[in-house]
């Protein structure tokens, strides 16, 4: 099976553009989310799908697709930023982390996220790495 490419937004072809962004913005995405189409359309919605199962499914076996795909998710963002230096983070949702719905995936896969880029960096010192990892 072939890997996804990235591709490019063309801001400026966007019917209707998100307001908060410029045509100098570069924008891109990896895969094609077919709405109604269940786990069984595409790869792309099979990825997306489980990256956005129930957090009423954890501890279920259908629970390590959803780790597996924000590992995926993960190892794909560190390559496309592998070279850039970049500070990322997870807006606060309406849940608290003890309540029973409260989703952990952006979590998840920040955290993957801030593990490859150190061991793909091996330079930055464990507090830059303890600091890059607690911004995720």
């Amino acid at each position: 099976m072939s890997q996804p490419q990235w591709m490019r937004i063309d801001i400026d072809a966007l019917e209707h553009p998100p307001l908060h962004l410029v045509p100098e913005d570069r924008c891109c995405f990896l895969r094609e989310y077919t709405p109604g189409g269940g786990f069984s359309a595409s790869v792309g919605n099979d990825d997306i799908l489980n990256f956005k199962m129930h957090p009423n499914l954890r501890g279920t076996s259908q629970w390590p697709y959803k780790e597996r795909a924000a590992r995926k998710f993960a190892e794909e963002l560190a390559v496309l930023f592998r070279d850039l230096t970049l500070t990322a983070f997870v807006l606060p949702t309406s849940r608290t982390i003890d309540d029973p719905e409260f989703d952990p995936r952006f979590d998840m896969m920040l955290g993957h996220l801030a593990t490859r880029c150190h061991q793909s960096r091996g330079r930055q010192s464990d507090q830059e790495a303890e600091e890059h990892a607690s911004a995720a």
